[in-house]
């Protein structure tokens, strides 16, 4: 299922044609990997179930808004020899030579809502993404600029999340 032009690894979890074609379409218009707060931001504010002006606007669009919540960033992979003039330089997004990144969790917001019904997210994943969650975690907080109550969910198959870097030392 996965193409190599796919922005996205979906090796490790298995995703339905309707869940990779909007990673697909999120992951292209996103801020390149070298704006990491940017991308945040980009992630945060964006659905995978498209724009948010347009789904308020649709009557029937689903109380529920899919986000990814974390990716695992990709291995930057080493570069042919510079001496090869036959070699592409690098792109101005900065994304030559890195591979794709891989999805940790996805965030499941029931917009504007002050809680989240468990059943009625599962029934949600299962039906319109054909994803399967191994873990729900209902978040005390709401979601990004009060979007309403949220899960985080961690496919089945998901790439773990990077340990934290140790913060770094003034001395």
């Amino acid at each position: 299922m996965e193409s190599s032009a796919a922005p996205f690894s979906s090796a490790a979890i298995p995703l339905s044609a309707r869940l990779e074609a909007a990673l697909s379409d999120l992951f292209s218009r996103a801020p390149a990997q070298l704006f990491p707060r940017a991308r945040r931001l980009y992630f945060d504010k964006y659905p995978l179930e498209g724009h948010p002006d347009q789904l308020a606007a649709d009557v029937q669009a689903s109380p529920f808004r899919t986000f990814v919540l974390s990716e695992v960033p990709p291995a930057v992979e080493e570069p042919p020899s510079a001496a090869d003039p036959a070699v592409a330089t690098p792109g101005d997004d900065g994304t030559e030579g890195v591979g794709a990144p891989a999805i940790a969790a996805l965030a499941l917001v029931h917009w504007q809502a002050a809680e989240i019904d468990l059943d009625a997210a599962i029934r949600y994943l299962e039906q319109h993404w054909q994803l399967e969650a191994a873990e729900l975690q209902p978040m005390a907080e709401s979601w990004f600029r009060d979007g309403g109550a949220w899960v985080r969910i961690s496919p089945r198959g998901a790439a773990p999340e990077p340990a934290p870097a140790p913060p770094a030392s003034n001395g």
